[in-house]
């Protein structure tokens, strides 16, 4: 049977996976990062959002667009001219979700080693599991999203604070010199972090509000134990590196866009704080976050991280009677001792949800910073050594004693958590394997409903397996994707040559495609977007100069009609004489005019239930000129404003509409 190790490299395999998938979870995962810079940096078609488009006062700092999609299309920008038509889109699409996977795997690397700073006494493969497994890690992870990067920067913070936490223990980090190096690092970095944080999104202090309490309270407890000099030493190094990094992205952001000094974070801050313009976005109740979000994003995770936030807060106030109780159901919580890091990594997920629960417009995306802490506050109670007895099948190498974990951290720095690590010891020790089931008559009570508890507990993890994978088909694959698609498809065939085989080829305006009874030609100039979200640009992968327009028409049935009069019905059928000139091989000219007559045509994108629904009628009452010819069906495509009505409807259709 697959071991734990193999289920996580097999979850690694999915996360690649998916970064070729269609699926179009939001908006702004194409037009915050690589729509801008494809307009900047390429020179291709794109909607700069509002964010940038204001010079004079932008929301957004360029910053972050160029770490990701700056990097990402830095080989498309020096290779363009060589790049074949038909492979452009789809660089354009996956390039910038490969460097999100490479950032993603950063996550990783920072749960498993704050595992073990924190007092994880499992393996460390509990944690990557939930991480792994958790459908926002599988999707919205891999996309561009600023959360996304916000998520990174989180994780990367508490494993800089378990470095910097770590580093003031007799016999972590080696010797001496290596612990002050440690500290030193981890100090720098934490204040280049901040600042990217803020400027990625000023969102980002609620999350990092937990580290940075405990590194002043840290310092403040240093100075009061006699070293000043080396609280001091430290928090100068702080200030220094999170006031330079700033200074960096301010001048950034200054040349980026021309209009002077740019403080992208305040200019988003005091846009955030006018509720007219939150009302443009949406009001929602201010439990949306917990009660519906986060189940959403994180499953029953998000239950067992309040389980691991109560027993540590029971742990941290001596409330022996609670944490007792929750050891017996759960012997995994055993794991974790009362540290400051510990203690730090639970209040990550707290500050955040409280913060943002503040504000009246609320999206799911918003927790995505959640995910590091919730992986670690969860992955133990669901995957740990519990489950490896629950279920031998699940099991990595049951017979063989699994691999002892590196000590944990014991800070003695004054102020911080204390336990005793025999103790701790002691009650990992007493968490034993279930009896054989011919022995189930002997059990105590207390035996009898730890057992019980192993049987849901196998039941609630194939439960979480089903609702993260089959959330990650959803939104990975199926939601909107019929946008996705059809941009790939027009943007790699918006050069091909013109056939007699019907309107499977097509071109902007200046270029024919023949119908499919090959008697007139129509010049197709124009591309509609009709009850979809807002179509990314950049994927035509089409010069600022092309020809060809692009019209999101919303759901508006006067919108879409508007666009349609203007390009079909205004313009009359046009005649073009072309002079076509030959030279034979005695040098002989031969000149021959001939005549070409062709009709404008639009490329309309829109669901199945939409385009076999009510728009035929739409056209018929309205323009009874027009006619409407099937070009692409793309499946699988799932629209919530317009759900399908039938298993066949989960598509989107291309048509091509003519006068």
């Amino acid at each position: 049977m697959i071991s734990r190790r193999q289920l996580y490299v097999a979850l690694l395999a999915v996360r690649l996976l998916l970064v070729l998938s269609p699926g179009y979870v939001h908006p702004d995962g194409f037009f915050q990062s690589p729509e801008v810079v494809a307009d900047t940096l390429l020179g291709l078609k794109a909607f700069v959002p509002w964010e940038f488009a204001d010079t004079h006062n932008p929301c957004r700092s360029i910053a972050p667009p160029l770490l990701v999609s700056g990097i990402a299309y830095l080989p498309v920008w020096a290779t363009l001219a060589l790049i074949p038509q038909r492979l452009l889109p789809l660089l354009l699409l996956v390039l910038p979700r490969l460097v999100m996977l490479a950032l993603s795997l950063l996550i990783d690397l920072s749960v498993y080693r704050v595992y073990f700073a924190m007092g994880g006494g499992g393996d460390g493969l509990g944690p990557l599991l939930a991480l792994a497994l958790s459908w926002p890690m599988l999707v919205m992870q891999q996309q561009p999203f600023s959360n996304s990067i916000e998520s990174v920067l989180v994780a990367l913070s508490l494993l800089c604070y378990a470095e910097w936490r770590s580093s003031h223990t007799d016999g972590e980090c080696g010797s001496p010199g290596a612990r002050a190096r440690t500290r030193r690092r981890a100090e720098v970095m934490l204040g280049a972090i901040a600042a990217l944080g803020v400027f990625t999104r000023f969102t980002f202090l609620f999350y990092f509000f937990p580290v940075a309490l405990m590194l002043l309270i840290g310092l403040v407890l240093e100075t009061r134990s006699g070293r000043q000099r080396a609280a001091l030493a430290s928090f100068v190094r702080l200030a220094a590196s999170f006031s330079m990094a700033c200074a960096a992205l301010v001048l950034l952001d200054s040349w980026y866009f021309g209009t002077g000094v740019q403080l992208t974070p305040l200019n988003s801050l005091l846009y955030n704080m006018d509720p007219r313009n939150l009302a443009l976005h949406g009001i929602h109740a201010r439990y949306t976050h917990l009660l519906v979000y986060l189940p959403m994003l994180f499953g029953p995770n998000a239950l067992f991280s309040l389980l691991a936030i109560a027993f540590l807060s029971a742990r941290a106030i001596s409330a022996r009677s609670f944490a007792s109780r929750l050891l017996a159901l759960f012997p995994a919580c055993a794991h974790w001792a009362p540290s400051t890091i510990s203690l730090v990594v639970a209040l990550v997920p707290v500050s955040g949800v409280a913060f943002l629960s503040t504000a009246p417009h609320q999206e799911a995306r918003f927790l995505l910073p959640c995910l590091a802490s919730i992986a670690l506050l969860s992955g133990d109670l669901v995957w740990g050594s519990r489950w490896r007895h629950a279920s031998p099948s699940l099991s990595d190498e049951c017979h063989q004693k699994p691999p002892e974990p590196p000590a944990p951290a014991a800070p003695n720095t004054a102020g911080s958590f204390s336990s005793s690590s025999a103790s701790h010891r002691l009650r990992r020790a007493e968490v034993a394997r279930p009896p054989p089931s011919g022995a189930a008559s002997q059990l105590s009570p207390a035996s009898r409903g730890r057992a019980h508890a192993d049987r849901l507990l196998v039941w609630w993890i194939l439960a979480s397996i089903v609702f993260h994978l089959a959330l990650a088909i959803f939104w990975g694959v199926a939601h909107q994707g019929g946008v996705v698609q059809a941009s790939l498809v027009i943007g790699s065939r918006h050069r091909a040559i013109a056939s007699d085989e019907g309107p499977a080829s097509f071109l902007p305006s200046g270029h024919l495609v023949n119908e499919r009874d090959g008697s007139q030609d129509v010049d197709v100039s124009t591309l509609i977007f009709f009850c979809t979200y807002m179509p990314p640009r950049h994927l035509l992968g089409i010069p600022k100069d092309s020809p060809l327009q692009v019209h999101d028409a919303h759901c508006d049935d006067a919108r879409l009609l508007q666009v349609l009069a203007q390009v079909l019905v205004a313009d009359p059928t046009t005649t073009t004489t072309t002079t076509s000139t030959s030279t034979t091989s005695t040098s002989t000219t031969s000149t021959s005019i001939f005549t070409l007559t062709h009709r404008p045509a639009a490329l309309l994108v829109a669901p199945a239930s939409v385009a076999h629904g009510h728009l035929p009628a739409l056209l018929h009452a309205t323009h009874p000129i027009l006619a409407t010819t099937p070009l692409y069906s793309l499946w699988p495509s799932f629209s919530g404003e317009h759900p399908p009505r039938a298993l066949f409807d989960l598509r989107y259709e291309v048509l091509l509409v003519s006068a």
